[in-house]
């Protein structure tokens, strides 16, 4: 398979998790990595991961998004981290809702609200 064919399936593979999350059907967990959450499908796991690194060159830190796909045992199979050329708002949004889902986000914030109920 082309890498432009694994890169359009992952794309949809981000979307329709997204979408899945977004409907509550998706949860998400934490993993050791604070920037790096974890999902579990039936035939292996998802992790979306947040890299920030820091280069003596630049001034402010460069931050990338990327996923992992494991097997059912948690081994590595293949990482996606979209290039330059890619659409990354997809992969940012999955990681943002993965925190929120692992880290039960929605629930703390209506908590707060009622606070002031």
């Amino acid at each position: 398979m082309s890498n432009d064919n694994f890169n359009q399936m992952m794309q949809r593979l981000v979307r329709l998790l997204i979408d899945r999350t977004e409907n509550g059907e998706q949860k998400w967990e934490d993993t050791a990595d604070e920037d790096a959450f974890r999902s579990m499908l039936r035939t292996g796991f998802v992790r979306v991961n947040q890299n920030t690194r820091h280069s003596e060159d630049q001034y402010e830190p460069q931050v990338g998004y990327s996923i992992t796909l494991l097997d059912k045992k948690g081994r590595e199979v293949d990482v996606y981290a979209p290039g330059p050329q890619e659409r990354t708002d997809d992969v940012v949004e999955l990681w943002r809702l993965a925190r929120r889902s692992a880290r039960q986000g929605d629930e703390l914030v209506k908590s707060f609200l009622k606070e002031f109920d």
